[in-house]
C-alpha cells in the first residue's frame, strides 16, 4: 500500500469511493468534496494498492490547536484490511505536526457507524450531535487528545 498526497485528478475516484462507502445521507456531494480538498488548511491523503485508489482521508486544522478528521473512506470491498488504520495514522501525524493538541471527528450513531474503530485509536465520545446528518440522523462528536510523546519535541 502507498499513501500519497491528493491530486486534483483524483477527485472523481474519491467521490466514487465516498458514495460507495456511505449511504446518501452521509456521503458528500462532489462540490462539497471539491471545496474541502481545495481549502488551504486541509490535507487529503490517498491510499493506493497495486495502482488502484482504495481509500482516502481529509483532515484540517480548524483552529490554532484543533485538528479535524472530516472523512476517512475505504472502498467497501477493501475494508478491514488495515487501510483505514494507516490513513488515520497518517492524517493524525499531519495534524499533530501542525500543532494540534486535539483531533475531533464525527461519526454516525447508527450501529454500523465507526465509533468502535475510532475508540480503538484513543478517540472518546464527548457529545451527541442531534440531527447532524439531517432530521433523523445524529452523530457522535469524538476527540483524541495529543499523546504525551507527540508533545515532547
Amino acid at each position: 500500500m502507498r499513501i500519497r498526497p491528493y491530486s486534483p485528478s483524483d477527485l472523481p475516484q474519491l467521490h466514487a469511493i465516498d458514495q460507495a462507502a456511505f449511504e446518501p445521507a452521509l456521503a458528500w456531494s462532489v462540490g462539497e468534496l471539491r471545496s474541502f480538498v481545495a481549502w488551504p488548511r486541509s490535507c487529503t491523503l490517498v491510499a493506493e494498492c497495486d495502482g488502484e485508489v482504495v481509500g482516502f482521508t481529509c483532515g484540517a486544522m480548524i483552529g490554532p490547536r484543533n485538528g479535524h478528521v472530516a472523512t476517512l473512506d475505504v472502498l467497501p470491498g477493501r475494508q478491514r484490511q488495515g487501510i483505514g488504520t494507516v490513513l488515520l495514522g497518517e492524517i493524525e501525524s499531519w495534524l499533530w505536526g501542525r500543532g494540534a493538541q486535539s483531533i475531533l471527528l464525527e461519526t454516525s450513531v447508527d450501529p454500523g457507524g465507526a465509533r468502535a474503530f475510532y475508540e480503538r485509536y484513543g478517540y472518546a465520545v464527548i457529545e451527541r450531535l442531534a440531527h447532524y446528518y439531517g432530521r433523523r440522523r445524529d452523530a457522535w462528536l469524538m476527540e483524541r487528545r495529543r499523546p504525551l510523546a507527540a508533545s515532547a519535541g
